[in-house]
């Protein structure tokens, strides 16, 4: 573990890729939806709640660089020279095709900065809480929904409060023991910032319209520039097979954005250039109401764009006064659940 004392200033988020390629640790599982990438829905939260707390961030998908990942992030790593690596999935919930524990990734980053702190989160930080910082993977792990966490850490890195105070924290304790924390993470949809998606560079940008599904479900239909956008998580069902409980933590229930914000957000995609909108996510709608809420609510923006339902739309809210109210503003697809 890195037990040096720095200043933590600026700091690299890291998105996993959803699938393997021949560069990833383990190219013989299967390599399905290579090209598929999912906006950095969540990552782009936590750049914007470091960037107030007046942290420099930068972004670097690897599931953008399907040729020369590693030396892509190498370059990265050298251009940028982070204080702290954070390793962020697009959205906690959507897994990634293996279980990343980002060794590679922190191996990289301490072999050009040893003093370089590491953090894992998402899938397998949460699952399997204690492993990576036992096995010295990475200096820290974090459980849950990090917003707002990954940011607590890097105060806390820098004195302002305790590390053993930040929500979900996993870390080794001077006598070698690991430290897991049994809270989770609270997180209120209203309080979020607006994403930063202005962080990304150029091949970035174009890499999300360029790396895209063909012929699948969740394939952009209406146009490549494309933008994910989550309205809701967690759900009101704790199905036996479905991950979302568990990885978003016991006290996290179904929680929608106000729509105030969501509306807000919706814009802001639109005056960025995005063309196309999915919705992704947990739960998109426990009812009629809840729709026929959203439809209203674009109606009175005037906002109409080519949309579709991407993940988490349950079968009882869909009434045929909801579908043509939702089809009126620019819906062309839904993806149940």
């Amino acid at each position: 573990m890195n037990t040096a004392k720095n200043t933590i200033k600026k700091v690299l988020i890291v998105v996993p890729p959803l699938v393997n390629s021949d560069e990833d640790p383990d190219p013989s599982r299967p390599n399905y939806e290579l090209l598929r990438l999912v906006s950095p829905v969540e990552p782009v939260i936590v750049a914007a709640n470091l960037l107030e707390r007046g942290f420099e961030v930068q972004l670097f998908d690897l599931g953008v660089h399907i040729e020369n990942r590693y030396e892509n992030l190498r370059k990265k790593l050298e251009d940028f020279t982070p204080d702290a690596v954070v390793m962020a999935q697009s959205i906690l919930t959507f897994i990634t095709s293996q279980d990343w524990d980002g060794i590679q990734v922190f191996s990289l980053a301490r072999e050009l900065s040893p003093r370089v702190v590491t953090v894992l989160t998402g899938n397998t930080a949460t699952n399997h809480p204690a492993k990576a910082v036992s096995e010295d993977v990475c200096d820290y792990a974090l459980k849950g929904e990090i917003d707002y966490t990954v940011g607590d850490l890097m105060c806390a890195l820098n004195g302002e409060g305790a590390i053993e105070d930040v929500a979900g924290v996993v870390y080794r304790k001077p006598d070698g023991k690991t430290h897991v924390s049994g809270n989770y993470p609270s997180v209120d949809m209203a309080g979020l910032p607006m994403p930063a998606y202005h962080i990304l560079d150029e091949t970035h940008r174009l890499g999300y319209t360029q790396n895209l599904e063909r012929g699948k479900i969740r394939y952009p239909a209406r146009s490549n520039n494309y933008r994910d956008i989550m309205v809701a998580r967690s759900c009101t069902m704790h199905c036996s097979f479905c991950s979302v409980a568990h990885l978003r933590g016991p006290k996290q229930k179904y929680r929608r954005m106000p729509m105030e914000r969501l509306i807000m957000e919706v814009e802001q995609a639109l005056d960025q250039g995005v063309e196309e909108i999915h919705f992704f996510d947990d739960l998109f709608a426990d009812n009629e109401g809840e729709l026929l809420e959203f439809a209203e609510a674009l109606t009175k923006k005037n906002l109409k764009f080519p949309w579709f339902q991407a993940q988490g739309l349950p079968l009882w809210p869909l009434t045929r006064d909801a579908l043509t109210a939702l089809v009126e503003t620019g819906m062309y697809r839904i993806i149940a659940p």
